[in-house]
């Protein structure tokens, strides 16, 4: 995802919420290109708490991280959802150390004129490139059927709107790909969106994988209200965290998806891949 784009899935991190991270399964290819930036300077971040986490992945071939782990990064590199657990292993320092990168891909390679979406897989392949060249990382992949749920048109049909085909989606005011607002109080906000995207969104709301399987084509601008949530739990004098309760002033997520949207997600199986950290070494400085 674009810089714009954050969530920002910024990353995601949800804070890190682009559309930057997409998950590895059958939605997206599991192999890119294993080409190079042409440039990549990474080192460790000192702000602390200070400067949220952020990964950008910018037209263009430019990318940018700053203040994120390194479990953030391999999260992003493998097309894995952020903040899902899905990456495990490695020593403590992956959740604790925090770095920045600048990066930039050959003008060969990726060009504007590229699908968004190809631009990003690239990019996402030549990070893996850094993240094995920097920081030694070795990784195995293990696949799990797992619960998921699959979108899919609601009885009364689509009711999404097609976007417009002229939008100038390298103009700073557009968030092609990503969204500008995105939880559950203040609803969904997605611009020229295709519905492997809006899954990958889903996914960061819903309690497992979303998966497309709407059959619908095309690019979409797509809006809605807000959605009943678990709010953050109070912490406790021991430490630890009261008992989350739902908030029932907002309908769930599953029915403004149907009554905003035409859309439903299915209870189903699919493969969930996770990636396990075999090793992995601090980078020296730059």
């Amino acid at each position: 995802m674009d810089k714009r784009s954050v969530v920002g899935l910024a990353v995601l991190v949800l804070g890190s919420l682009m559309l930057g991270g997409i998950p590895a399964d059958a939605q997206t290819p599991s192999t890119f290109p294993r080409t190079s930036f042409e440039v990549a300077a990474v080192k460790v971040n000192v702000t602390g708490d200070s400067q949220r986490p952020s990964v950008w992945f910018g037209l263009g071939g430019r990318f940018t991280a700053r203040n994120v782990t390194l479990r953030t990064l391999i999260e992003d590199a493998y097309h894995i959802m952020p903040g899902k657990g899905y990456v495990t292993g490695g020593a403590a320092w992956l959740d604790t150390m925090r770095f920045d990168i600048d990066a930039k891909a050959p003008d060969e390679v990726i060009t504007s004129r590229m699908p968004f979406r190809e631009q990003v897989d690239l990019q996402k392949a030549m990070l893996q490139t850094v993240l094995e060249q920097r920081f030694a990382l070795h990784v195995s992949r293990v696949t799990k059927s797992l619960p998921v749920y699959r979108l899919a048109v609601a009885k009364g049909g689509s009711k999404l709107q097609k976007a417009p085909a002229d939008r100038d989606c390298t103009a700073t005011m557009n968030y092609c790909h990503g969204f500008r607002a995105a939880g559950a109080r203040a609803g969904l906000d997605v611009q020229t969106a295709s519905m492997l995207d809006f899954a990958d969104v889903l996914t960061m709301f819903a309690d497992r994988p979303v998966r497309d399987g709407t059959g619908l084509a095309g690019e979409f601008d797509i809006k809605t209200t807000g959605w009943a949530s678990a709010p953050r739990s109070p912490r406790l004098a021991d430490g630890s965290l009261s008992p989350e309760t739902i908030d029932p002033s907002d309908p769930s997520l599953f029915t403004v998806l149907e009554e905003q949207l035409g859309l439903k997600l299915e209870p189903s199986t699919g493969p969930v891949e996770f990636l396990v950290v075999q090793s992995a070494e601090q980078p020296s400085a730059d």
